[in-house]
């Protein structure tokens, strides 16, 4: 793993676009192999939203699924490709190169994932929360 210009904020470790991207496109694969669509959240989303190519400083991946689209077939799925994968209620989440990958499982329906936000970002085409706004606001508050 590499630091960013070697550095760490408060034992925080920061990673580089790169790294940050593949993470974001493996979890984006993993979906995809289970047949779980997923939205992007959190700093991931914020600059797909902006269409800031670069995700250079970051400390993590997130993403988000609906619980009801977990269904076991998914679960054994996921398992499959990743057998560390930490799961509680409300989470899943796994390293790739170093980097935490956290998929929330969203147990509510909430406004802003109801007619998501379609953005590409390089060769894919990610779901995003809409109004964003709204999104940011209240990210926090999402189970």
């Amino acid at each position: 793993m590499k630091l960013k210009n070697n550095k760490s904020t408060n034992n925080i470790k920061t990673f580089s676009d790169q790294e940050l991207r593949e993470a974001l496109f493996d979890v984006a694969l993993l979906m995809e192999r289970a047949l779980v669509p997923l939205f992007v959240l959190g700093k991931t989303a914020r600059h797909i939203y902006k269409y800031e190519e670069n995700l250079d400083g970051d400390d993590e991946i997130r993403v988000g699924v609906r619980k009801a689209e977990l269904r076991r077939e998914a679960i054994v799925t996921i398992e499959q490709f990743k057998p560390d994968m930490v799961v509680s209620e409300f989470q899943m989440s796994y390293s790739f190169n170093d980097i935490p990958v956290i998929i929330d499982i969203i147990h509510t329906d909430y406004a802003v994932l109801k007619h998501p936000d379609t953005r590409y970002y390089y060769t894919e085409e990610f779901k995003i929360p809409n109004p964003w706004d709204q999104y940011w606001e209240r990210r926090e508050y999402m189970k």
